[in-house]
């Protein structure tokens, strides 16, 4: 498979109009002019809710490489403040979870503790809904928190096979209720 290589490379910003909340992104492309708004899961579920219309993307700088934007992310992510609750990024690197990752042994046992093992991904399912819960309260005590802050860093809700499962097995528990 022959990937078109992207040749343009930003940071940017995209500030939801209504509420002001914002989300800091890296971005390459060929278009610059792609109406990118940016693909982190709250920013996508606000979207959803408020519209792409009351969503305005701005770009803080261009960089050389999609490596260099990605050092950048977390620097701006800090910079802004949008960390959730205060706006919709989930972790300071982007959500980034590094190369190599998913080939990874222990990556890899995960993944099978979590088809296998019903109480693991029982478990798993509890900590992301506590999250995703945590995330939309509005007003959040120091407490809650230090919690948000310390499920921030669980770097299992970040890959989108480990995201299916959790869904999967919320349907399933949605469905038994």
């Amino acid at each position: 498979m022959n990937k078109k290589i992207k040749s343009i490379h930003y940071n940017y910003i995209t500030t939801n109009l209504i509420n002001g909340k914002q989300y800091i992104g890296k971005h390459s492309t060929n278009n610059i002019d792609d109406d990118y708004l940016g693909s982190g899961a709250m920013l996508r579920r606000a979207i959803k809710k408020y519209g792409k219309q009351n969503f305005k993307r701005e770009i803080l700088c261009m960089c050389k490489s999609d490596s260099e934007a990605l050092e950048n992310e977390e620097k701006y992510i800090s910079e802004y403040n949008t960390i959730v609750p205060h706006g919709y990024n989930l972790t300071l690197n982007g959500g980034y979870i590094g190369d190599g990752i998913l080939g990874s042994s222990i990556f890899q046992r995960k993944l099978e503790l979590m088809e296998t093992c019903p109480q693991f991904l029982n478990e798993l399912v509890d900590l992301y809904n506590e999250y995703v819960e945590l995330c939309f309260k509005k007003n959040i005590s120091n407490k809650e928190l230090e919690r948000l802050q310390f499920l921030n860093k669980l770097q299992d809700f970040k890959n989108e096979r480990i995201l299916t499962i959790i869904m999967i097995q919320n349907e399933k528990r949605k469905q038994k209720t």
